[in-house]
């Protein structure tokens, strides 16, 4: 109904989209109701290149997350000796658990990997070891796992310079008598220390 025929007409419907971008998209060229979508596109500057919307979103969300990606491989190893020398120069047991759940955190966000988390767990429980240590005022309950016979008995009286103990990893010589724990120097005969 514009005057023009069809065959001359680029835009039958006057919708304003040509023809041939009507067939490309898949409506009908012939009824202005059927339009194609309108997309979102923008021009780099200075540059032919246009950017459609998902070029953009995925530019957005893929930046932040290849950003934090390089951040977490490039700083692992300086983090990881950081919380190696947290640890190393910690002076009480509730240091090591502020610094293990540090470490902790970090392995959740990916910022170290469970590799460098193995290892510094390792550290935190071999240093624990040693705050727990009965000489120093640990926990007794480091004594029940070297296997000594803890069975309790009327003796109380101290151990005889002759017996002997097992040696920890604490550098102590470990034994028990009447149900009590006692420790000396290691294989030095001198008299057994009561602890606890």
């Amino acid at each position: 109904g514009d005057g023009i025929g069809d065959n001359a007409d680029t835009d039958d419907d006057g919708d304003g989209y040509p023809d041939t971008v009507e067939l490309r998209e898949g409506t009908n060229p012939l009824l202005s109701e059927s339009a194609p979508v309108q997309t979102f596109e923008m021009v780099v500057p200075g540059t032919s290149i246009g950017l459609g919307a998902w070029d953009l979103i995925g530019i957005f969300a893929g930046l932040p997350f290849f950003s934090y990606l390089a951040l977490m491989l490039l700083t692992r190893g300086p983090r990881v000796s950081r919380f190696e020398r947290d640890l190393y120069e910690a002076t009480t047991e509730a240091e090591l658990a502020d610094i293990a759940s540090r470490y902790e955190l970090a392995m959740l966000l990916r910022l170290i990997g469970s590799h460098h988390g193995l290892r510094l767990e390792r550290i935190r429980s071999k240093l624990e070891n040693k705050f727990d240590s009965p000489a120093r005022g640990g926990s007794s309950d480091d004594i029940w796992s070297v296997g000594i016979d803890t069975t309790s008995s009327e003796d109380v009286t101290t151990p005889d310079l002759g017996m002997s103990g097992v040696v920890r990893s604490d550098g102590y010589e470990w034994l028990v008598h009447g149900g009590l724990n006692y420790y000396r120097q290691p294989n030095s005969g001198s008299e057994w220390t009561r602890w606890g």
